[in-house]
């Protein structure tokens, strides 16, 4: 472990206090804009570990050696909120589920913000972190364990640059299982809930593991703290699925990547209950006052791609973000495989990398359909997405992509008051995602009596890195 001296200028320099937030956040340059919380939910400073929850569960509980007395309970089955008993001690899930072997499927694959202990005790600006948004804090930053003022932790410096030496500390947790708290001495990794799960199993950022590996996965009713991020970018965050561009992981104000989000005319960056030409920003089909190369369509600007103000992905995702072309489109297509899925909230295509080194890395397009007045449109089985691009010819009209089954992807024109979703890319950068250390995806994970373990090469492995007897 490498000890380091951490100065308190730098983090006033580093870290930001938002007015509406009431909490401080830090800007680490990463390629998503996203900003990371600099304690974690229920602390009272940075080195404080704060609250346990369950995963789905926004009921604090701050019992744990040194903390305040909260609201104690027992993190079992049989206190877990979205679970249910169904004879002989076995339990099934009632919210969460993705497969009817676990409960009742719903298909949720991400926590709604009701349920998400971030958003929930810290307002709407704040979520919890997804698998995705750790990838790229890990990717981005360099990881020291260190002990800070008597605090053990973890302290991940930025390395995108101009922004190094920002940095953000994780104090170790431990866990809560039943009714103690689990540390070090038990051999139990320290663990950050994450906003993604596998059924009864839910994602957590973990420290230390000897294994180098931080993405593990633990039973759902454990307790677990939470560091929040700012939920400042509309949801979007990237993936990199070796293109020429990074792929938002989900459509912009989608809560998860297998919801459909906000759907906007072309030129309208504003979420509305009802789309036609009568609530279109800028005229009508024969009096367009924006965005025009016709003398009979309205008043003539000759202007043809949408301006940054206008451009629904620059104005509310910002930091490098744009609604992809033509090409971007025909990439995805080109080097991606794409698999139909039917078992999720919306039905869609799975759409995996082909590229290598990037085999594991995908994106999910929910079949979006179009919106018009206050209906969605063929919206199980199609996909409607604008470009930036005005149909020179037609300017009532704007150059869009389509796809289905049977066609594959059409590159077309479709009015401008029709309400299609976006979903962002971002131009890749030198600070852009870089792949994660290959142990992480050849180790499998498990629970035994409490304790984390991992089976890897033959051998199987306690999360600090001893050998298992």
């Amino acid at each position: 472990m490498k000890k380091i001296i951490f100065s308190i200028f730098s983090l006033m320099l580093c870290a930001m206090l938002s007015a509406q937030t009431q909490h401080e956040y830090v800007d680490l340059g990463l390629p998503s804009g996203l900003k990371w919380a600099t304690m974690n939910v229920g602390a009272d400073s940075v080195r404080g570990i704060g609250a346990f929850f369950a995963y789905g569960d926004v009921t604090p509980d701050y019992v744990v050696p040194g903390q305040k007395n909260g609201y104690a309970h027992s993190f079992d089955w049989a206190n877990y909120k979205w679970s249910e008993e169904t004879g002989k001690g076995e339990y099934s899930l009632t919210k969460y589920c993705t497969n009817d072997l676990f409960g009742t499927m719903d298909g949720r694959k991400f926590l709604l913000p009701e349920d998400d202990a971030a958003t929930a005790i810290w307002g709407s600006e704040w979520r919890t972190p997804t698998q995705h948004d750790y990838y790229e804090l890990l990717a981005n930053c360099t990881q020291d364990t260190v002990w800070e003022n008597g605090v053990f932790g973890m302290r991940l410096t930025s390395r995108v640059p101009g922004y190094e030496g920002r940095s953000i500390f994780f104090p170790y947790s431990g866990i809560r299982e039943n009714d103690v708290w689990k540390g070090y001495d038990d051999q139990v990794v320290s663990a950050y809930m994450i906003a993604d799960h596998e059924d009864k199993f839910g994602n957590y950022f973990s420290f230390p593991d000897m294994q180098d590996i931080f993405i593990h996965m633990m039973t759902r009713y454990i307790g677990a703290t939470v560091r929040a991020v700012y939920n400042d970018n509309n949801h979007c965050s990237p993936v990199d699925l070796g293109l020429n561009v990074l792929w938002s992981v989900a459509n912009i104000n989608a809560f998860s990547y297998d919801e459909r989000g906000d759907y906007f005319a072309w030129g309208s960056i504003a979420k509305q209950s009802s789309i036609s030409w009568d609530t279109y920003p800028f005229g009508t089909e024969d009096n367009l006052t924006k965005y025009n190369t016709k003398a009979e369509s309205g008043v003539v600007d000759n202007k043809t791609e949408l301006e940054d103000v206008d451009e629904v992905a620059k104005a509310l995702c910002g930091n490098g973000w744009r609604m992809p072309d033509t090409t971007d489109w025909q990439e995805l297509v080109d080097k991606c495989e794409w698999v139909w899925v039917d078992t999720l909230v919306v039905p869609g295509y799975m759409v995996t990398s082909k590229v290598p080194g990037y085999e594991n890395a995908r994106i999910f397009l929910p079949a979006v359909g179009y919106k018009e007045d206050i209906y969605i449109n063929s919206p199980y089985t199609d996909f409607y997405y604008y470009t930036s691009h005005l149909d020179k010819t037609n300017p009532n009209k704007a150059v869009s992509v389509y796809f289905s089954d049977i066609t594959g992807l059409t590159i077309q024109s479709d009015l401008r008051y029709y309400g299609f979703a976006c979903r962002p890319v971002k131009d890749k950068q030198s600070t852009a995602l870089m792949p994660m250390p290959a142990s992480a995806s050849r180790a499998e994970k498990f629970i035994r009596h409490g304790r984390l373990y991992l089976r890897k090469g033959g051998r199987i492995y306690t999360a600090l890195g001893g050998e298992a007897r």
